[in-house]
């Protein structure tokens, strides 16, 4: 082995160590950040069987009616009026789809 290879074979040495220790502490250091992915992950899964059940959603809707309609006619009118509010910030052209 020339000296030329054998400084390279001992610097890659080096540098998968030193890859090895980074991948060790990027694990540790996110393990903080845990928590929030489990809760973006659950929300994430409710979104997706609300949207493959929306029986499910509509009989919600129909139950607070039959049961509270006040407060359904208050959670319809907020509704309605942030429907209207998206509207025209769509017309403006800002745009809410990147963060939906």
């Amino acid at each position: 082995m020339t000296q030329r290879s054998a400084s390279l074979a001992h610097r890659r040495e080096n540098l998968l160590a030193r890859s090895a220790l980074l991948r060790r502490q990027v694990v540790e250091q996110s393990a903080a950040l845990n928590p929030v992915f489990t809760t973006a992950d659950r929300l994430q899964d409710a979104w997706w069987w609300i949207r493959a059940h929306p029986e499910a959603l509509a009989a919600g809707a129909l139950a607070l009616v039959v049961w509270r309609p006040r407060k359904a006619w208050s959670l319809g009118w907020r509704g309605w009026s942030m429907w209207k509010l998206y509207q025209r910030w769509r017309a403006t052209g800002l745009s809410l789809g990147r963060f939906l």
